[in-house]
């Protein structure tokens, strides 16, 4: 794995509605083959199921995981981040976004 870098999606774009979804796209990129399994690491301690993934050559690939927040939840920055587990254990970094909404 060379790579995981992130996409954050904001629904609506802007505005106060009762609820705002997030979305976390992860990419992972390698170089080569591989075989691992990784998971979802959440700031509120919603952690996701252990998976699985294999590439049987050099390429990226997108999954993505939904927060919704819901208008009068805490302004606290929440984040995301992708943790592999096994022989490529590594923790990477957090995607990070504001409840921009009282």
């Amino acid at each position: 794995i060379t790579s995981v870098t992130y996409d954050i999606v904001r629904d609506p774009p802007t505005g106060c509605p009762t609820n705002v979804l997030y979305v976390v796209h992860a990419t992972f990129t390698t170089n080569g083959p591989v075989e691992f399994s990784y998971y979802w690491d959440q700031s509120d301690g919603n952690e996701g199921a252990i998976k699985n993934m294999k590439f049987t050559e050099a390429g990226s690939r997108t999954i993505s995981r939904e927060w919704m927040v819901g208008k009068g939840d805490s302004p606290n920055t929440r984040w995301m981040r992708i943790i592999v587990t096994g022989s490529h254990a590594q923790e990477y970094e957090k995607a990070s976004f504001e409840n921009e909404c009282p």
